[in-house]
């Protein structure tokens, strides 16, 4: 789901805008070498050791909301006085809570490709 956002943002979501910088924390040789040599609970908060800088935004997907390599990449952005958002936990299971966190975050989106649409509409 991190993949696809970032794809959203980068690439398009439904309107051409100018692209924005967005990645996913999800490559594999990365989050292999870190938990090999630290441990799964630093896999994510690592890469934000490197790339994170102040004012960025991490977004926390979590389908039980009690992640330690979540949480610990939650406390490395707070560190970087990064912006956080944490993806609500709606539903019961698994698939249902999934289900919602990829409908909610395809209407961060819209709102954010509105809102550039909007910009890039305005200076024009």
């Amino acid at each position: 789901m991190a993949s696809h956002m970032a794809a959203e943002f980068v690439n398009k979501y439904t309107i051409y805008n100018k692209p924005l910088p967005a990645y996913s924390l999800n490559d594999h040789a990365l989050i292999t070498s870190i938990a090999n040599d630290m441990g799964f609970k630093y896999v994510f908060s690592r890469q934000l050791e490197a790339y994170g800088k102040k004012g960025d935004l991490l977004i926390a997907l979590s389908t039980s909301g009690n992640s330690p390599n979540i949480k610990t990449a939650q406390t490395m952005a707070k560190k970087l006085k990064m912006q956080t958002l944490e993806w609500p936990r709606l539903g019961e299971t698994t698939g249902q809570i999934q289900n919602y966190q990829l409908s909610l975050m395809h209407a961060v989106c819209a709102i954010v490709e509105a809102y550039y649409d909007n910009q890039s509409n305005n200076t024009n």
